[in-house]
C-alpha cells in the first residue's frame, strides 16, 4: 500500500550534482523544447497535441494536479553548479494491470543525457521513497525499445520484472524493493 501521508511537495531533494523543485506553470516554455526532440519523445504516449507548447503545458498541469491531489508528481531537476533546468524526475502513482504502483520517472533535455544525471536523479528518488517508507517497492515503466532508460533502471538497482501492454504501449516493468 502506497503511503501518501509522508510525501511533502515543498520538500527539495539534493544529490551531489542535482537539486529538485516543484514544477510551475512558468516552466512550460522551457519544457516545450523537450517535446521538439524526437529521440526523447518517440517512446512516450499522448502525441495528439497541436504543438509542443500545448503538449508541455498538458504535461506540467498533470504534475501540478498530482501535487494537489497528493499523488506525487515529477519535479524539475536543477543542476546545482549552474541553476539550469535540465529535466524532470520524480515519483508518480500509476495503475499497472489494476495494481497501484509507485513509479520513478525521468526525462532529460538532450544536452544533459549520457552524463549520469538520470541515474543520479532516479537513485535520489528511490532512496527518498524507501527512507520515507512510501512503499515496499518502486517501479519504472519503460517502452520495450527504450534501451537508454532500461540502462538507467538497471543502474538504479532495479531488475526486469515483466513485459506488459500499458497505455497503448508495449512496456517493460523494472522493480526495486526496499531492503
Amino acid at each position: 500500500m502506497i503511503n501518501f501521508g509522508k510525501y511533502r511537495y515543498d520538500e527539495h531533494l539534493e544529490s551531489e550534482r542535482l537539486s529538485t523543485r516543484k514544477l510551475v506553470i512558468d516552466d512550460v516554455p522551457a519544457w516545450s523544447v523537450f517535446f521538439e526532440d524526437y529521440q526523447a519523445t518517440r517512446f512516450l504516449p499522448d502525441h495528439n497535441f497541436p504543438n509542443t507548447e500545448a503538449r508541455a503545458k498538458d504535461w506540467i498541469v498533470r504534475q501540478l494536479n498530482r501535487y494537489q491531489d497528493g499523488l506525487y508528481g515529477l519535479q524539475a531537476l536543477i543542476l546545482k553548479d549552474t541553476g539550469e533546468f535540465i529535466g524532470m524526475c520524480g515519483l508518480i502513482t500509476q495503475d499497472v494491470e489494476g495494481v497501484q504502483e509507485l513509479e520513478i520517472g525521468y526525462h532529460l533535455f538532450k544536452e544533459f543525457r549520457g552524463k549520469g544525471y538520470a541515474t543520479e536523479a532516479a537513485q535520489l528518488f528511490k532512496h527518498y521513497a524507501f527512507t520515507q517508507q512510501l512503499n515496499e517497492s518502486v517501479i519504472s515503466i519503460i517502452h520495450e525499445k527504450n534501451t537508454d532508460s532500461r540502462k538507467v533502471a538497471q543502474r538504479n538497482g532495479m531488475t526486469l520484472e515483466k513485459a506488459c501492454f500499458w497505455r497503448n504501449l508495449n512496456v517493460v516493468i523494472y522493480r526495486a524493493f526496499a531492503r
